[in-house]
């Protein structure tokens, strides 16, 4: 099982640091002077194991909690579709 981590926020190159970074890009904003605008909560990682026997649970479990990021009009419920991959024009 291989477990991806965002990384420390202090430290260059960390996915937790781009991702901070890519939000205060997206918001013209300089990261010293707006400290702490992007949270990561304490359960932020989640942890998905294609050899545990309720994989598919665990499957469906997170694409639940990551459907927030998709936008309601481009959301597609109950046709086994997935809401991620590319943005449609």
């Amino acid at each position: 099982m291989h477990i991806i981590t965002l990384g420390d926020l202090d430290q260059n190159g960390t996915l937790r640091c781009m991702i901070t970074g890519a939000w205060y890009s997206a918001l013209g904003l300089d990261e010293d002077d707006y400290n702490g605008l992007v949270h990561y909560p304490a359960n932020c990682r989640y942890v998905l194991n294609i050899n545990a026997p309720d994989y598919d649970n665990q499957y469906d479990a997170l694409l639940k909690r990551l459907d927030y990021l998709t936008k309601v009009h481009s959301k597609v419920f109950g046709e086994g579709e997935r809401n991620f991959g590319c943005s449609q024009l």
